[in-house]
């Protein structure tokens, strides 16, 4: 996938290289990450590392490439996200309020799903784990880029 979206073979998606684990004991072998933003980025959720310590890290390199285009891997089905604003992400204020497009390919995607992302009154956090449940999984992917994103379907009954 990184040669895919970035021209090089590397093995993580997180920034950089690794030299230490997270008891800052020295690896055998550096872990070598992105190393400059790519023209595709990439998204990644997936729920079976919704309680897992180490979950799949995608750094900023990736979730913020110089077109805003990523391909996404939610919960193992792969799709595109993007924008039709070449420059959103050129500016934070751009990043307001904008629109995404979704795409799978998959037979039970009929027509393309379009979000509304609003960035700008934040995220209300529920009270309780079974509200947190509730979030599409697709919905989750897009927060670990804009954390603090509403995101609103427009009449499309949430489908990953």
């Amino acid at each position: 996938m990184n040669l895919f979206l970035t021209g090089r073979a590397v093995s993580y998606l997180f920034n950089g290289k690794l030299a230490y684990d997270k008891k800052q004991k020295p690896l055998p072998y550096p872990l070598i990450g992105q190393k400059e933003r790519a023209e595709l980025g990439c998204l990644f959720w997936d729920k079976t590392e919704f309680e897992v310590q180490d979950k799949t890290e995608v750094g900023s390199m990736l979730k913020t490439p110089k077109l805003p285009i990523w391909l996404t891997c939610v919960n193992d089905v792969y799709g595109v996200l993007f924008c039709t604003i070449p420059d959103l992400l050129s500016h934070w204020r751009k990043e307001h309020r904008f629109c995404l497009f979704y795409f799978t390919g998959q037979a039970s995607q009929i027509q393309g799903t379009k979000l509304t992302i609003d960035n700008r009154s934040g995220r209300n956090d529920p009270d309780g784990d079974d509200e947190e449940q509730k979030i599409p999984s697709l919905e989750r992917c897009i927060l670990t880029k804009w954390p603090d994103a509403v995101v609103n379907w427009n009449g499309t009954s949430p489908f990953v």
